[in-house]
């Protein structure tokens, strides 16, 4: 790599941590409610806590905001950033986006602006494919909510979407489907993969309890 591809790999890295750490749903909870909702439910920062603690709308619009707040960091990255270090979308500047929108999951699960208690990674997972190839958000989307209709757990349904999702990318024709001219890779692959195992890591607890079959289950489906 060039200098300046090793430049935009770091800062590129850093903004899209930035904006992982935007803790919304502190921020929403704060703002509107007056919880830090860290010290109730299961004391995480994502949406189905937000929704559980501070109710649906809240828990939505978290959601919502965390997904987009990858899609912004790889808007910003790519139209903003790229040109700065008058670079071009060739296969290594698209493989330096994948690789920052990592760490803006990481932002996410450690936020910088929540003393790095953050949530599980769902949403940002979402948003990473949002963003990157928006026909994986479909292989998604289908498989947990079908299996969110069978089981009726939130966590396992989530883990379980996301290993299919991360599978599913490898099927060629899929594999091709991307947006903003970025370049199929392997790289983009192993993003997939490593998101999935963070967020399998992060549902560690409720693996535990759904093996001891006390998870939560939802009421709504």
């Amino acid at each position: 790599m060039q200098t300046s591809e090793i430049l935009f790999l770091i800062t590129s890295s850093v903004v899209s941590y930035l904006f992982g750490s935007i803790p919304w749903a502190l921020i929403i909870g704060k703002l509107f409610f007056n919880k830090d909702i860290r010290q109730y439910g299961s004391k995480n920062l994502g949406g189905t806590n937000a929704g559980r603690v501070l109710g649906a709308k809240a828990g939505v619009s978290v959601m919502a905001l965390d997904i987009l707040k990858v899609v912004f960091a790889g808007l910003f990255i790519t139209y903003l950033l790229v040109p700065l270090f008058n670079l071009a979308i060739t296969k290594t500047t698209s493989e330096s986006i994948y690789i920052s929108l990592l760490f803006g999951v990481l932002g996410h699960c450690y936020p910088l602006f929540a003393s790095f208690r953050g949530g599980k990674a769902v949403s940002v997972a979402v948003g990473f494919l949002l963003f990157t190839n928006p026909f994986l958000v479909l292989v998604f989307a289908v498989s947990f909510f079908s299996l969110l209709k069978l089981t009726k757990i939130v966590s396992l349904s989530s883990m379980t979407s996301m290993v299919l999702t991360s599978i599913v990318s490898f099927i060629p024709f899929i594999f091709t489907i991307m947006l903003h001219n970025l370049k199929p890779s392997l790289y983009f692959n192993l993003a997939i993969i490593l998101i999935t195992i963070l967020l399998i890591f992060r549902h560690r607890e409720n693996v535990k309890r759904i093996i001891n079959k006390n998870e939560r289950k939802i009421t709504w489906m």
